[in-house]
């Protein structure tokens, strides 16, 4: 879905706001200057008022209506079908991710995926050194740092040695003419920090990684007899993926709800709560497409019939602007959603939220006071 930065009204909208505009100012001073008294000045600035509240409905409505034409129809829910996430037949061990544009040998957040599925930081060079027997390969780091990791393939261990005099004690390891002495590696391990490697689908991940891995299947029970569950939605042989650290980095969750699957995605359970009466619930999105890219944000509201609705996050004005966006759910009933915002800086005439029940944004009540600001979804509008 493309949204506009910008509805313009048309020619004759314009003409009709310029006359809205007006028209309190117009009708006040005729009744004053009619009946030149005091009544006839009370009469008109009390028209004066009325009208002038009503132009203000009349404008966010024809401001409401342009934006909805530049806002489409429909808010899609996303992709929905089976994730193929792309894979190489490149053998181990091979570098994972894009080179960085300044200088082909360092790779941002990317790294090594060895023939064991070891995933290991990224190294200056673009091979390993090994002992004779194989059993261990070393590299030195990229960031012209005073640093280079000795990786032990039998035990899964990664050792990292990190003295100031580390470019000449992996020259003198790896000496061509000599050989790897048994004696210097175990020196050299012996002051080295051991990291141990865990299994997880096909690859072996450092002890950071999985302490900050959730599990496969996250349960979260939003209320009596309503359980949310996302199942993580990944190969189970990782090793073989063009990119294991981007799907490892940003997660794709399958959203079932008490056991029963739904076509919706998210990240995680986070933010998802259910109504006091628990006939409605409302869970944070996530939005790809079929190419694992991911789009603008959703969330995915359960009503207490049942049916399912996507409200967009984007938080928009009356002209169509961006305003900003949802960011947290704190309550929620059969008939409102109360969210955290996350507000671009300005005052934004009006804010607006599109839902995929109805073709119209719908006006959202904001109190900026709030520490951090907040606004409340009127949900029977859209349900």
């Amino acid at each position: 879905m493309i949204i506009a930065n910008n509805a313009p009204i048309g020619a004759r909208a314009h003409r009709i706001l310029q006359l809205v505009h007006m028209l309190p100012l117009i009708a006040g001073v005729a009744v004053a200057v009619y009946f030149l008294n005091w009544q006839g000045v009370v009469g008109g600035l009390v028209l004066f008022s009325v009208l002038a509240h009503l132009g203000e409905a009349i404008q966010r409505r024809l401001e409401a209506r342009a934006a909805l034409a530049a806002w489409g129809t429909y808010v899609d829910p996303g992709f929905t079908g089976k994730i193929k996430y792309k894979t190489t037949s490149k053998r181990a061990p091979r570098l994972t991710g894009r080179p960085d544009d300044d200088d082909d040998d360092i790779f941002m957040i990317k790294g090594w995926i060895l023939a064991d599925g070891a995933m290991l930081n990224c190294f200056k060079g673009k091979r390993f050194e090994a002992t004779p027997d194989a059993r261990y390969l070393a590299a030195e780091l990229a960031a012209q740092c005073a640093e280079f990791t000795v990786y032990d393939q039998t035990e899964h261990v990664s050792y990292r040695y990190g003295e100031v005099d580390a470019p000449q004690v992996f020259a003198q390891l790896f000496s061509a003419d000599r050989g790897v002495s048994a004696a210097a590696l175990a020196a050299v391990l012996s002051r080295s920090q051991p990291t141990p490697l865990v299994a997880w689908r096909g690859l072996r991940l450092t002890e950071d990684w999985m302490l900050d891995w959730p599990d496969d299947v996250i349960n979260k029970e939003i209320a009596p007899r309503l359980t949310l569950t996302a199942t993580l939605l990944l190969p189970a042989d990782c090793s073989k993926l063009e990119d294991p650290l981007e799907t490892l980095i940003d997660p794709v969750r399958r959203l079932a709800v008490n056991g029963f699957a739904t076509p919706f995605l998210c990240e995680n359970l986070e933010d998802a709560i259910a109504s006091v009466d628990m006939q409605c619930l409302i869970v944070k999105g996530r939005l790809i497409d079929d190419d694992y890219l991911f789009g603008e944000g959703r969330w995915y509201y359960r009503g207490q019939d049942g049916v399912w609705t996507t409200l967009d996050d984007e938080l928009r004005d009356s002209d169509g602007k961006r305003a900003g966006r949802l960011l947290k759910i704190k309550s929620l009933t059969a008939t409102s959603a109360v969210f955290e915002v996350d507000l671009l800086a300005g005052e934004a005439k009006g804010a607006y939220v599109q839902a995929s029940s109805r073709a119209m944004p719908f006006k959202v009540v904001m109190d900026r006071a709030a520490v951090p600001p907040t606004c409340e979804v009127q949900i029977e509008k859209f349900t």
